[in-house]
C-alpha cells in the first residue's frame, strides 16, 4: 500500500494453498490492524462484519464484492463501471491554472506563485575503456616482469651485503659481534670446503670382499665376496654361506663365526676406485664384546692391525644391528674391523656388515 492509499498487488499469482476462508481471514486481520489505535471509526463496521463472516465460516464470493462496494462508499469512490464526475474538468483546468502566475499579497512584489523550472545539468562521465594512466593501468610483458623481478632481488642482495659490511666495519675486532672479519673468512673457507666435498647422497658400497685377518695383521684363508655368496637372494642356492662371504651376502639370517683377537678387512672392488665411509652397519649376536673400526689408506701395504691403522670409531657391540658413525674417513681403500680379545667370549658371530659412503663411481 503506497502513501496515497492505493493497494498494489505484490504477487500477481494464485498461491497453491489459497482459499476463500483463508483470504477472508487475512483480509479481516489486515482491517483490524489498520483500524487499531486510530482516531477514526469509519471502518469499524466493515471490520466487525468481515470478522463475523470469517468466524462463522460463511464467507462467499459475493461477500467479497459487497465488502468492495462498502469500502468504495466509505472512501467516496464510484462503483466499478461508473464514470467519475468532476474529475476530468479539474484535470483539464489544472494545466491552465498552473500556467498562470499567482500573486501572493503577503510576499514581496515580483514573487511568482510557482517554482521556477531548472534544467538538469548534464554530468560528464568517462568511458572506463578509454581511461589511461595510473598504477596497474596496463599489463606488463614477460620481459618487463623478469627485469623488474631481477632488479628487486638485486636490490635486496645489495642492501644485505652493504648492511653486513657496515656491521663488520663498525664492530671491528669485537668477538661478540655477529659479523667480524674472522667470521667472514671462516665462511669463505667453509664454502670452499663444501665445494670440494662429495656431491649427492651416500650409497651402500657393494659388493664387498671380506678377508679374515689374524692377530699379526696377516690374511688368513681365502677371502669371500658378496658375489660368491647368495647376495641376499633366498631363491639362489648358498654358494659360500659358511665362510666370511656370509657377512657381506646381504642376508642377515646367515653369518660367520670367528675367533677374537684378529679381525676382518672389508674392501670394495678396484673398479669402485677410492671410497669414503660415513657409516657402518654391523649385525652381530655378540653380547657386549669390544670392537674398533680402522681406515685402510689407499697406498698402504703394511700389516692390518689396530695399532698400525688410523682409528675411525670404536665401541662395544650389542645384540642386533649396530650403527657406527664415522666423522671423516677421507679417501680409503677399505676398512678393517678389529675384534680384540674379550673376557666374555672367545668367539664372535658376525651376520652382516654394510659400508655406507661415497665412491668415485657416481
Amino acid at each position: 500500500m503506497d502513501t496515497d492509499g492505493h493497494v498494489r498487488l505484490a504477487f500477481p499469482a494464485i498461491l497453491p494453498d489459497a482459499s476463500g476462508p483463508a483470504d477472508a481471514d487475512a483480509f479481516a486481520s489486515a482491517l483490524q490492524l489498520l483500524t487499531t489505535n486510530v482516531n477514526s471509526d469509519a471502518l469499524e463496521g466493515i471490520t466487525k462484519r468481515t470478522r463475523a463472516l470469517v468466524d462463522a465460516d460463511a464467507i462467499e464470493d459475493s461477500d467479497f464484492r459487497d465488502l468492495e462496494v462498502a469500502l468504495r462508499e466509505e472512501a467516496n469512490l464510484p462503483a466499478p463501471g461508473e464514470e467519475v464526475t468532476g474529475v476530468a474538468e479539474d484535470l483539464d483546468a489544472a494545466p491552465e491554472a498552473a500556467a498562470e502566475p499567482t500573486t501572493d499579497t503577503t510576499e514581496g512584489e515580483g514573487d511568482s506563485g510557482f517554482a521556477e523550472y531548472v534544467e538538469p545539468v548534464a554530468e560528464d562521465t568517462d568511458d572506463p575503456d578509454e581511461v589511461r594512466g595510473g598504477f596497474g593501468s596496463r599489463r606488463l610483458g614477460t620481459v618487463t616482469t623478469v627485469l623488474l623481478s631481477a632488479i628487486a632481488v638485486g636490490a635486496v642482495v645489495l642492501i644485505a651485503a652493504l648492511t653486513t659490511s657496515l656491521i663488520g666495519f663498525l664492530s671491528g675486532d669485537d668477538t661478540n659481534s655477529p659479523v667480524t672479519h674472522d667470521s667472514v673468512q671462516q665462511g669463505e673457507q667453509h664454502i670452499e670446503e663444501e665445494a670440494t666435498e662429495h656431491v649427492g647422497l651416500p650409497v651402500i658400497i657393494s659388493p664387498l670382499t671380506a678377508q679374515p685377518i689374524d692377530a699379526e695383521g696377516q690374511p688368513v684363508g681365502e677371502p669371500g665376496t658378496g658375489d660368491s655368496a647368495n647376495d641376499g637372494d633366498t631363491e639362489k642356492p648358498d654358494k659360500d654361506a659358511e665362510g666370511p662371504a656370509a657377512t657381506v651376502d646381504g642376508d642377515r639370517t646367515t653369518g660367520w663365526t670367528m675367533a677374537r683377537g684378529g679381525g676382518i678387512a672389508y674392501t670394495p672392488p678396484t673398479t669402485a676406485g677410492e671410497v669414503s665411509v660415513e657409516q657402518l652397519l654391523i649385525d652381530t649376536t655378540s653380547d657386549g664384546g669390544p670392537y674398533s673400526v680402522h681406515a685402510i689408506p689407499v697406498d698402504y701395504e703394511g700389516p692390518l692391525t689396530a695399532e698400525a691403522l688410523p682409528t675411525l670409531a670404536e665401541g662395544t657391540f650389542h645384540p642386533g644391528q649396530n650403527s657406527v658413525d664415522v666423522d671423516d674417513s677421507g679417501p680409503l681403500r677399505g676398512v678393517f674391523l678389529s675384534l680384540p680379545a674379550s673376557e666374555k667370549s672367545d668367539e664372535i658371530q658376525v651376520r652382516e656388515v654394510s659400508l655406507i659412503g661415497f665412491t668415485e663411481l657416481r
